[in-house]
């Protein structure tokens, strides 16, 4: 099961950012009340959303159905205890009688806010220490990415050495070699930031060319397993744009948003990169796939946000993006077009400054 803080709710709780059917508390439960109401209209839903939007960080409200709601922070995001009747009560003619028929939801306010608080540390303790585990990555895999660049440079000489013009025409078992090794590289970067995170805070230190960074990660994402397993195939076309950015963390940008990109992406699709030079200082880079529709997500650059439930991935990735992203004073952004009943055409994009025009490539 996907872990979620409140899955460790004492009470029934709403995440206001990901507004849904509350989730059962282990000491109370969502009441048969709550559940029929949830499903049958959007009253409790607007009932939720108005309570997301208040400014107060933690108050009381009662619904319009008699139950109360106490909204608190769970390690920084808005979330609400719910289907509950208070102690002393708010009141009214709908609240007496819920509380007639589910005498077992009552309890104290005092209490209500002092779970919350005790939730909202435990969850703050549990992600210190995640970070903590994190920062022996560095030194773990010092040896591993050792032995991978061995691996790396040699399965490169030998295709270089069959294939002179096109490496990748070689021995298809060298190519896979040569790409497997160049697909641990890029994770093991990925790795690196989410153990350093201060890396983000570094200069912009080189001149590239936004389009090489791109068709290089393409062009090792293209032989993937899950890129031919699902038929994918992925496009780069557009300017070739030159940038001041960082050489240590700028490319975890094209490879997060390429590799989520076939994450999520329709069998027998295309991905597609496009780079545009907006004016001579600016350019966009929009990464384009179907995919099948899901609720758009507000939160979804948030640390240990996933687009599903299938139990992969520490939903890391887009957030470390969009680190990188701020880190070049631009701001990753997504949106979602119909694409058919059952699809939609995603596209994640970012602008960036850039020094020079560069030439037009791909046409």
């Amino acid at each position: 099961m996907e872990y979620k803080p409140a899955n460790l709710s004492p009470l029934p709780i709403v995440d206001l950012t990901d507004i849904a059917m509350p989730s059962d508390g282990w000491a109370i439960k969502k009441n048969s009340y709550c559940n029929k109401k949830f499903r049958q209209s959007e009253i409790c839903k607007k009932f939720y959303n108005d309570l997301a939007n208040s400014g107060s960080k933690e108050q009381l409200t009662q619904c319009p159905f008699g139950f109360s709601a106490f909204k608190f922070s769970l390690a920084g995001r808005p979330h609400a205890f719910t289907c509950l009747i208070p102690a002393p009560r708010q009141g009214g003619n709908e609240e007496r009688t819920r509380a007639k028929d589910h005498p077992e939801t009552k309890i104290g306010v005092a209490d209500v806010a002092d779970l919350a608080h005790k939730l909202d540390a435990s969850e703050r303790t549990r992600l210190v220490s995640v970070d903590k585990g994190l920062q022996s990555y560095p030194s773990a895999l010092h040896e591993i990415r050792k032995y991978n660049r061995t691996i790396k440079q040699e399965a490169e000489r030998m295709c270089m050495e069959q294939s002179p013009n096109d490496p990748d025409k070689a021995d298809s078992r060298l190519v896979s070699i040569f790409k497997g090794a160049e697909l641990m590289t890029l994770q093991f970067e990925v790795l690196e930031l989410i153990a350093n995170q201060s890396l983000v805070a570094l200069p912009m230190n080189c001149t590239s060319e936004i389009y090489k960074i791109f068709d290089k990660c393409v062009r090792i994402l293209q032989g993937t397993e899950m890129a031919l397993k699902k038929d994918i195939t992925l496009k780069i076309e557009g300017d070739s744009s030159i940038a001041k950015v960082n050489d240590k963390t700028f490319h975890i940008i094209a490879t997060v948003l390429l590799e989520n990109a076939i994450k999520y992406s329709v069998p027998q699709t295309e991905i597609i990169v496009r780079l545009r030079q907006l004016s001579p200082e600016r350019c966009e880079v929009a990464v384009n796939n179907i995919a099948p529709h899901i609720k758009v997500l507000p939160n979804i650059f948030e640390k240990g946000v996933r687009g599903s439930n299938d139990g992969t991935g520490m939903g890391y990735g887009l957030f470390l993006a969009q680190q990188v992203a701020k880190q070049h004073s631009t701001e990753i952004k997504y949106k979602a077009l119909r694409f058919s009943e059952s699809k939609d055409s995603y596209i994640f994009s970012f602008e960036l400054n850039t020094i020079v025009r560069g030439l037009v490539l791909g046409k």
